[in-house]
């Protein structure tokens, strides 16, 4: 698993498919994207597809 902190007020797919590449190169299936912006705690899931290599 692949955790990716930051605080940005707003958050978009660019994000997701940055930790994805980021996940690629590692070997990773999955991540979590952490936003520490606001005063809650904003964690989203990022998984990649498997591929049948």
């Amino acid at each position: 698993m692949l955790l990716a902190t930051f605080a940005l007020r707003e958050t978009d797919a660019t994000m997701a498919e940055y930790l994805k590449a980021i996940m690629r190169r590692l070997g990773v299936r999955l991540g979590l994207l952490a936003n520490f912006h606001d005063v809650k705690l904003e964690i989203s899931a990022v998984r990649l597809k498997e591929s049948n290599e």
